[in-house]
């Protein structure tokens, strides 16, 4: 006996943005009908200003340094206490994928990622500071807090899990003795633990290509957004409608506003008063360090908001000088003087002495950036409007500022568990 009841019709969804963020939570949809058996697989479609490859100042993901270091407190608040299961999470599936043995090394070198130690000074003491260690909540294993118990059993025995590989705090005193690595003039704390460091431009294009492989639809164009969410939302929709003949409006079951900075110019008033940019400014230079490195704390004045980081890019040959966190400069051009100022310090400081090989001991700069980082007030949004927005689901993932990659992994897996909650929640 045959039945006559026709499939269910796909259901779409569209990301708006290209960037980690957009791309994370593409590829972590993807995942949705291997680890929650979602009842109809999504049909995605990207849509987008920018993509990787592209060059502009309201692209941020391309600028970014960069590699794995949580920026989130110990604090005992929702809002850190998220980002903490995000970080955590995120480290947890790189390490996954560069030591689980499932990639050939060439696939890793396509990949953009790579193992490296990394060293963290400070040169005051703060409340990340303690003797040890217990300023970082990556530091050691713990207990995650109740509520950043993992949805599904996927890694629950890596979530309960804390600390990060190989921590430890430095005798600064007796690293100074020894002088194998050298330790920067002033500081006054050091730990080193093993990192994840990032080709940006390798990864980013890798993390695109993936979601395309596995389905996801792209489409460069600029979404209209004057007219406000509902506006951004019917302008999204018409453009997937009039790329897609197969597509109806009923069948558009949600808008994911990965946008970044752009969000301001169409969540209204009062939550585009919470975003700010947090520019930052680096230098890409020949050779790739041995280590990541950073030395922080030291600026006072005009330049308490910079800082000194070096960042290897594997398999580049390449490595990023910077940097600075300057919160509401918009600027997009490159200040010469705090180019100076980076590449003195790292000469001062002595932190990447393996890449001076120029004339003179000098850096070989091949090329100067400056990224505008989306900084929101209350850190990210992470959430679904409480009601439709012209008949479709509006699910928000911007704010992340300089942790949009550390966080990507987690981030992604929330709104796709965001999505796989409002999909039941209709068709239970």
């Amino acid at each position: 006996m045959t039945s006559n009841l026709a499939p269910p019709r796909q259901k779409h969804i569209i990301i708006l943005g290209a960037g980690i963020t957009a791309l994370s939570t593409s590829l972590a949809l993807h995942n949705l009908k291997h680890i929650a058996k979602s009842s109809t697989p999504f049909a995605q479609t990207i849509i987008a200003a920018h993509l990787p490859g592209d060059s502009s100042i309201d692209y941020t993901s391309p600028w970014a340094g960069g590699h794995w270091r949580s920026h989130a407190s110990t604090a005992d608040l929702e809002s850190e206490s998220r980002l903490r299961k995000w970080d955590k999470r995120t480290y947890e599936v790189w390490m996954e994928m560069l030591e689980d043995g499932r990639l050939s090394e060439d696939e890793i070198n396509d990949l953009g990622l790579g193992i490296r130690e990394s060293r963290n000074y400070w040169a005051k003491e703060t409340a990340e500071t303690t003797r040890d260690g217990s300023g970082l909540w990556w530091s050691k294993e713990r207990e995650l807090e109740s509520d950043d118990e993992p949805v599904d059993s996927r890694s629950v025995k890596a979530m309960k899990g804390g600390g990060v590989k190989d921590f430890a705090v430095l005798d600064l005193a007796s690293e100074k003795s020894i002088g194998v690595e050298n330790i920067p003039d002033g500081a006054v704390f050091g730990i080193k633990y093993t990192t994840v460091c990032i080709n940006i431009p390798q990864y980013l294009s890798h993390r695109f290509r993936s979601a395309k492989d596995r389905g996801t639809t792209v489409i460069k164009d600029t979404v209209d957004t004057s007219a406000g969410i509902e506006g951004v939302v019917k302008d999204a929709k018409r453009i997937l409608i009039s790329q897609n003949r197969e597509a109806q409006e009923e069948d558009i079951f949600a808008v994911i506003n990965c946008t970044g900075l752009g969000a301001r110019h169409f969540v209204g008033d009062e939550e585009s008063a919470k975003l700010y940019p947090v520019r930052g400014q680096t230098i890409l230079v020949k050779g790739e360090a041995l280590k990541a490195r950073s030395y922080v704390e030291f600026g006072e004045g005009t330049e308490e908001d910079e800082l000194l980081y070096v960042i290897p890019r594997p398999g580049s040959g390449t490595t990023i000088l910077g940097g600075c966190k300057q919160k509401g400069n918009w600027s997009g051009d490159v200040d010469k003087v705090l180019n100076g100022r980076i590449l003195q310090r790292a000469k001062e400081y002595g932190l990447a002495e393996e890449l001076r090989t120029g004339n003179g001991r000098e850096f070989e700069v091949l090329g100067f950036q400056v990224g505008l980082r989306p900084g929101r007030e209350g850190g990210p949004r992470m959430e679904a409007e409480k009601r439709k927005v012209d008949e479709t689901w509006l699910v928000h993932s911007y704010g992340h500022s300089g942790g949009g990659y550390q966080c990507s992994a987690g981030c992604g897996e929330e709104v796709a568990e965001i999505v796989l909650g409002l999909e039941h929640e209709v068709f239970a």
